[in-house]
């Protein structure tokens, strides 16, 4: 893979996702899209798969994906989905969405990643 790192992580592609990954969730907090993001990490050895799991809380568009789940609508404005799946695509990594869930409060996704 070409992953795109952040940060020189000597060919760790681990490391380069999560650097990756956690850059993207800066810039949508530094930019105050939402009150607070956080990522996970959990690497399955046995299988080469990362596990991803991201948190977004107070998203700016939490009542439009709240309102677009309901209507099932095939196409939803999950920017911080669409913002992954484009770094993932750009560094040659495959990534598929396995869950996600919409709260109140919050949108959480998890990703799951062949290494």
């Amino acid at each position: 893979h070409g992953h795109l790192c952040a940060i020189d992580v000597d060919g760790d592609s681990t490391a380069c996702i999560e650097s990756g990954v956690r850059s993207i969730i800066d810039v949508f907090k530094a930019q105050g899209f939402c009150l607070n993001a956080t990522a996970s990490f959990e690497r399955d050895d046995a299988s080469g798969e990362l596990l991803i799991a991201t948190s977004m809380e107070g998203p700016a568009n939490l009542w439009s994906m709240q309102t677009l789940t309901k209507k099932k609508s095939v196409i939803l404005n999950d920017y911080l989905a669409l913002a992954m799946a484009a770094y993932f695509k750009e560094s040659g990594t495959r990534a598929v969405i396995v869950n996600q869930t919409i709260s109140n409060v919050a949108l959480k996704t998890k990703w799951k990643v062949d290494l």
